[in-house]
């Protein structure tokens, strides 16, 4: 009631359908599944309510993802640029809105960094990857790796301003 919109809402309402279930109030529980299926059809918490394999399904998703991260970080330090990005590349379409994207953008930076003699493509894509994932750590890495640049290779933050000013 105090905070009617917030990130938690739906979590809450799952929760008190889960204890509902366990204190075997099956009025109040069934008030919670039918308010998470009629009122957030496409949540995951609906999707866990009308089919209980989703779950598993889900989980299993989330694994493959993570593999397919650690698979090509892996390919990045064995000098697999190529490969690294083009998984990084394949990662949005494969796994929308996982939480290993930013790292993936982050991992085909860096191969780019590592495949491109221009350090200028490098530092646009350092700054993409701040612009698309501000609040992600990766984007507090790529400014270091900015900051690393503008110290010793200072020509690219001139080349940097000279297009901006532009």
């Amino acid at each position: 009631t105090k905070y009617p919109e917030n990130e938690y809402k739906l979590p809450v309402y799952y929760q008190l359908y889960s204890m509902y279930i366990e204190l075997q109030n099956t009025a109040k529980a069934s008030y919670y599944k039918n308010l998470l299926l009629t009122k957030y059809p496409d949540s995951n918490y609906a999707k866990v309510l009308s089919d209980p394999e989703f779950y598993k399904i889900f989980e299993a998703k989330e694994k493959e993802a993570e593999q397919f991260y650690e698979q090509t970080y892996s390919q990045y330090q064995n000098g697999s640029y190529p490969q690294v990005i083009a998984n990084a590349e394949q990662a949005p379409a494969r796994y929308p809105e996982h939480k290993t994207l930013p790292k993936f953008a982050m991992l085909r930076a860096l191969a780019i960094g590592k495949t491109n003699t221009d350090l200028m493509v490098f530092r646009t894509e350092l700054n993409q990857v701040i612009e698309t994932y501000p609040k992600d750590e990766v984007a507090n890495y790529a400014k270091e790796v900015i900051a690393y640049l503008n110290t010793y290779k200072p020509e690219t933050k001139q080349q940097e301003d000279i297009k901006k000013a532009e």
